[in-house]
């Protein structure tokens, strides 16, 4: 059926791509010769439409996992068509000025591309009309004819036919056997460039990152190399954390399309990860110009100026993102702490109150937890209704406020320890009106949601704050002791009923939770310092010092060391005094016994 055949046949009349051969024997156009070009030039258009030269089929690529701070990561997908819907090939193989174009300029380079005999140009004229109809079909009749091809001329096919049905398998989604094919072609012609690029397209697709580096790499030393292969190129850089290899290939790929948001977003995340801040910054510039809706944009910047020590700047973009109504909480609480770093406590308090209320319509979002047995809602109801009337009002401000029952498992949930935490960071800066506003607003949002032991918590930041302002010591007393009866083992409600007591001039009642405090592992050194401090107040320095030697030797601190020694001075120096009175007294006694036994003698 078939005759064997070099595959260095060049048909009579066809314009060679080299100067040397044309300038050996230049020969006439023949109408055979233009049949052959044509055959080719179909070959071309179908190889170039399935192996995308020009466009190929949707290649979705997950970007690798990465730690640190990267609030904005966008997935990178590289989108092109896979093949030219069928009325376009039509309609550019009929204009006249491309046919003319490739068989006035179409030549076949043995350096890059491997060559066909003209069996094989008829077997892919055959195949070419299936391909825009029935992929199946034209992938079956091209692979058998292939085994006919090798059968008889008992040689390899050449390398066009492998690449030609790769293509085809790519095409119906088959990697595995596309990916097979390509390697054939390879294997066959090593240096056939559109081969290389499609094995890397396929190894990126699959996350096979070294092998997609290798066919790429390849395919450029072979003189190839378009935007997509230099993106994608970057990307399996990246993905192996060599952004400094990376950031190369995203500006070759950005220097053949400046327009790619894709290519420039990825040198972006390059230059952030090699802490080149500054070119990160104007990077993101350019494409908040362009793309100033993109939240992940303007977040990511906002990292950088952090990352540039620039935490104002980094405000501006978080305030810009809430002012598009696509703040997070997360983003609102970077916003606060920024505030709270600047020293604004008011616009600390009010990027965290709006981060709150993030949370809680979050947690309003999720589906409802189980409810309580009706048995315990009764045990509730009669334990609400047998407590005093003249309850504290910080107790009695909102149904929400009851205490839990102690011993009830629960857990403290990410948000409110966050939301938690912004209080106390308020409270630690001295912005005491702020941070009870917080406090107000998370209870105000939360509610009923709250967890047991979540509440207690609140109570107690209340309870400090309390005391700390112009709040009433009193009602923060009254809940402290309420907490403690119902957990005689809540060091930090002691600790803060024991720091009241000491206020208030209560010095036997605040070492008596001192004491109690001291005896949980974690409050003991805490505890055992502040009833120290109590006993100097009371000028009572020896019985000061077993309990700040103690405090020193379970966690040693240079400021108790050096608070031990002026208390182990004053001990001395108050030993001496009372030596000193003792010795005066006996001398007092002693002249005093002579005289009164004179006056008793008749």
């Amino acid at each position: 059926m078939f005759r064997q055949h070099s595959h260095t046949t060049i048909p009579q009349g066809a314009a060679p791509a080299w100067p040397r051969l044309a300038a050996k024997r230049p020969r006439p156009v023949t109408p055979g010769a233009v049949r052959y070009r044509l055959a080719v030039a179909l070959l071309l258009l179908g190889t170039l439409a399935f192996a995308g030269c020009n466009d190929l089929s949707t290649v979705t690529v997950a970007p690798p996992s990465a730690s640190g701070v990267e609030t904005a990561t966008t997935q990178l997908a590289i989108t092109h068509t896979a093949y030219l819907p069928q009325e376009e090939i039509e309609r550019i193989w009929a204009d006249p000025t491309f046919q003319k174009q490739f068989i006035g300029s179409y030549g076949i380079n043995a350096e890059i591309e491997p060559r066909v005999t003209p069996e094989e140009v008829a077997v892919l004229e055959e195949v070419r009309p299936l391909m825009a109809k029935d992929l199946a079909q034209a992938g079956a009749k091209l692979e058998k004819a292939m085994k006919e091809i090798e059968k008889v001329t008992a040689t390899n096919c050449s390398a066009i036919l492998d690449f030609t049905l790769g293509s085809i398998r790519f095409q119906q989604d088959k990697m595995d056997e596309a990916l097979a094919h390509y390697d054939h072609a390879v294997k066959k012609f090593p240096s056939f460039r559109r081969a290389w690029r499609n094995l890397g397209l396929i190894y990126a697709r699959n996350s096979k990152f070294d092998e997609s580096i290798k066919a790429f790499t390849k395919m450029i030393e072979l003189g190839g190399g378009d935007a997509y292969s230099y993106g994608l190129l970057g990307f399996a850089y990246a993905a192996k954390q060599d952004y400094q290899a990376a950031e190369v290939a995203y500006r070759n790929a950005l220097l053949l399309q400046p327009e790619n948001t894709e290519w420039r977003l990825g040198l972006t995340r390059c230059v952030y990860r090699q802490k080149k801040y500054e070119d990160t910054a104007t990077l993101l510039e350019g494409l908040l110009e362009r793309f100033p809706d993109k939240v992940d944009f303007w977040l990511l910047q906002a990292n950088t100026y952090l990352s540039m020590k620039q935490p104002l700047k980094a405000a501006e973009n978080l305030e810009i993102v809430d002012r598009m109504d696509k703040a997070t909480a997360d983003s609102l609480h970077m916003l606060g702490d920024i505030y709270v770093g600047e020293n604004l406590a008011d616009l600390a308090a009010g990027a965290y109150c709006r981060a709150i209320t993030k949370d809680a319509q979050h947690l309003a979002d999720l589906p409802p937890t189980p409810q309580p047995t009706t048995q315990s809602t009764t045990q509730a109801s009669v334990s609400s209704a047998s407590q005093p009337a003249s309850q504290p009002a910080m107790l009695a401000a909102s149904p929400s406020t009851s205490l839990p029952a102690a011993g009830s498992e629960s857990t403290i949930t990410p948000a409110f320890a966050r939301s938690l935490r912004a209080a106390e960071l308020l409270a630690s800066r001295g912005a005491t009106p702020q941070a009870r506003l917080v406090v107000d607003h998370l209870r105000k949002a939360w509610g009923l949601s709250l967890a047991d032991l979540e509440r207690r918590k609140l109570l107690k930041l209340e309870a400090r704050l309390s005391m700390a302002g112009e709040g009433s010591t009193v009602d923060a007393a009254a809940v402290l002791e309420e907490l403690i009866k119902l957990d005689p083992l809540d060091g930090e409600a002691l600790m803060l009923l024991g720091q009241h007591y000491s206020r208030q001039n209560q010095p036997d009642r605040a070492m008596l939770c001192y004491e109690r405090a001291a005896g949980i592992e974690s409050f003991e050194v805490n505890a055992k310092l502040r009833h120290a401090q109590v006993l100097v107040g009371l000028r009572r320095y020896s019985d000061a010092l077993p309990l700040l030697r103690r405090a020193q030797e379970v966690k040693p601190r240079e400021d108790v060391a050096r608070y031990l020694e002026q208390v182990e001075r004053a001990a001395r120096a108050d030993a001496g005094v009372k030596a000193a009175k003792a010795e005066a007294e006996a001398k007092a006694a002693k002249t005093r016994t002579p005289t009164s036994q004179a006056t008793t003698q008749p």
